[in-house]
């Protein structure tokens, strides 16, 4: 770090090619449709080009560019040309190219600036409407040690330069519709009151500190912050120590005075909201108190709370569930201590969509549930049930379902708690025939997923048959039964979407012995019907590759991968409308000819086993497609 020159490099922040899908650490955090309009670009100027191209309407330019990017294989080389034409071209290719972009300062991506510093353009922040703030934490806290503490004094001078500048930059962009301010070092004051005046109306804050309990006000900020949607990932909140966050003695400061300043800015205006609630630690062990009222949010139609809720007092938990909520996510702790908050506020007339995971109260879940019977989408699961006579969803929540209540409701996603009493893992799990009746009157649904929870057990839990050094497994306990579950399903005529989760199917080794079912996924045995399956349809070998499996794991993903088609395409023979569909962790898209009935065509959607939760998330919960953690 020393000799290092922040402003060389917020270069790299405009010499990129701006990738259709930015991936940091894994993470997608792609969020943009397309490109920016040309007219935004130009910034009021006229176009230079008088040719027939440039006489036609932005939005057509813009999808015309689009089409060019999505050649995922020649799309941003073919950029390269077009913006060597003249001016105006060289706007249009950039609205693309930069319209999202990623601000890594880790080593690697400083080196080439370092060794050729002022060679690299700049280009203009107004072809930029997306941004993500991404710094290198393992490259930092290699400073921590105390032989080097003179080079990490530099280097958090040079990181404080860095932040600042990144700050004004983004302030600075006159179309940023989108902002990720991925940071897990010190942000103070001055420089979060700056990011405040940017026109981002999209805010993702990830894993955040803060030196002190500052608050946001004028003149610092502008009097309000037109945020549209805030998601909020700052959980821990501790005051620095030496220059670094000391996790042997942390020392808590206050957070309310920042969150309460933080929604008084933007809570007029905000109509999404995700928000982490730090835990407790952070509060000195007190409520986090907002001080605002119910209308502090009018605007409020999407809300996601997880984290420590029990932090918040009920007076911030009222105020924040006081907007006209259209979508509403909410951890299970929430009905343990806020289910008078919900009383007292009423149902909600808009309501579409609910998400509450892994429930203990399933009584109050329920109740809530009856009084929101509008909803489109649901998405419950159940907490580990401990013993067969804990409540679960077919004696309490499914019967809420019945009477023809839920016309409206289009997704549903049920996962029962396992039965994972200690020592005793039990497979026989199933859906009770008066929940399926029940689930199979709802016949508006779209898409339905049902499962069981997956309980993971470690080598000393294990059976002695299926032991194994080091071994973690997933086991899992429903032995489904497919022709049962269609002479229930096929009354669902307009599904398009079926899922089925931790399902387990019944084998035998090659002496015939039955096998544990719970480790079906685990022992991959290979019989000899395995081997006639896999011969049979040879054209599934593409996407049975799993490039570390041996032969016979081989054979046997292709054999599984077989049978899984085979149940697909009977499901399809009696749901018209299906289009996708996941059984035995393996997504397929189903296809009819509509001109033959009978022919219909199924196609696996990966060359493995994929559980697909991230897109279960996304597709039946209220997650978005850039959602690191997964959560709802």
């Amino acid at each position: 770090m020393v000799g290092y020159d922040p402003l060389k490099s917020l270069q790299a922040v405009y010499y990129s090619d701006g990738p259709k899908t930015i991936t940091y650490r894994g993470i997608n955090l792609n969020s943009q449709s397309g490109s920016l309009l040309l007219d935004a670009v130009m910034a009021g100027r006229p176009r230079a080009s008088d040719c027939k191209l440039f006489q036609m309407p932005a939005e057509i330019l813009a999808r015309i560019v689009d089409l060019i990017a999505e050649d995922l294989d020649q799309g941003m080389h073919d950029l390269k040309h077009l913006a060597l034409v003249n001016s105006d071209c060289r706007q249009l290719a950039h609205a693309r190219q930069f319209s999202t972009i990623e601000h890594d300062y880790s080593f690697e991506k400083q080196h080439p600036l370092l060794i050729s510093p002022g060679k690299l353009p700049m280009a203009s922040g107004a072809l930029v409407f997306y941004t993500a703030m991404a710094y290198c934490t393992p490259y930092y806290q290699a400073f921590k040690n105390p032989i080097v503490q003179e080079v990490l004094r530099k280097a958090q001078i040079s990181y404080g330069l860095l932040r600042d500048c990144a700050a004004l930059v983004v302030a600075s962009m006159p179309n940023l519709e989108t902002l990720i301010w991925e940071v897990t070092f010190a942000t103070d004051q001055a420089t979060f009151s700056t990011i405040t005046r940017s026109r981002a109306h999209t805010f993702k804050i990830k894993g955040m500190v803060f030196e002190e309990g500052w608050s946001l006000a004028p003149p610092l900020t502008l009097s309000t912050w037109p945020l549209r949607s805030l998601d909020i990932q700052a959980r821990t909140i501790f005051t620095r120590i030496g220059g670094h966050n000391d996790s042997d003695d942390p020392k808590p400061r206050p957070a309310s005075e920042f969150f309460k300043s933080l929604f008084q800015l933007c809570g007029p205006t905000l109509e999404s909201l995700s928000w982490n609630v730090p835990d407790s630690r952070c509060t000195n062990g007190r409520h986090l108190s907002l001080d605002l009222t119910p209308a502090s949010f009018p605007c409020l139609r999407h809300l996601r709370l997880y984290g420590d809720i029990n932090s918040l007092d009920k007076q911030a938990m009222a105020s924040i569930l006081g907007g006209p909520l259209k979508s509403l996510a909410l951890p299970s702790e929430f009905f343990e201590r806020f289910e008078a908050t919900t009383r007292a506020i009423g149902p909600y007339r808009d309501l579409e969509t609910l998400v509450i995971e892994r429930i203990y109260n399933i009584k109050a879940v329920a109740d809530f549930v009856r009084k929101h019977s509008g909803l489109q989408k649901l998405y419950l699961t159940q907490h580990h049930r401990l013993t067969d006579d804990d409540p679960g969803f077919d004696t309490v929540f499914v019967p809420v379902l019945g009477g023809n209540h839920f016309s409206n409701l289009r997704s549903l996603l049920l996962i029962w708690g396992s039965n994972d009493q200690e020592g005793e893992p039990n497979y026989t799990f199933d859906i009770s025939p008066n929940s399926l009746a029940t689930i199979c009157e709802l016949t508006s649904l779209e898409q339905l997923a049902l499962g069981c929870d997956v309980p993971i057990r470690e080598e000393g839990d294990l059976d002695e048959e299926i032991e194994g050094e080091g071994w973690t497994v997933d086991f899992h306990q429903w032995l489904i039964d497919h022709e049962r579950l269609r002479v229930h399903l096929q009354k669902l005529k307009n599904l398009k979407r079926l899922a089925f989760i931790g399902d387990t199917y019944q084998q035998r080794d090659a002496d015939g012995n039955t096998l544990v079912p719970g480790c079906y996924y685990d022992q991959c045995i290979v019989t000899r019907d395995d081997i006639v399956e896999a011969r049979n349809n040879p054209d599934l070998a593409l996407y049975a590759m799993d490039t570390s499996a041996d032969d016979e794991t081989a054979i046997w993903e292709h054999s599984h991968l077989s049978r899984m088609i085979k149940h697909a395409a009977s499901y399809l023979k009696v749901l018209p409308k299906l289009e996708w569909m996941l059984c035995g962790k393996r997504p397929m898209e189903l296809y009819r000819d509509p001109l033959n009935e009978n022919s219909i065509e199924i196609d696996p959607m990966t060359t493995m086993r994929d559980e697909c939760s991230v897109y279960l998330k996304y597709a039946f919960g209220l997650s978005s497609q850039d959602d690191e953690s997964g959560i709802m």
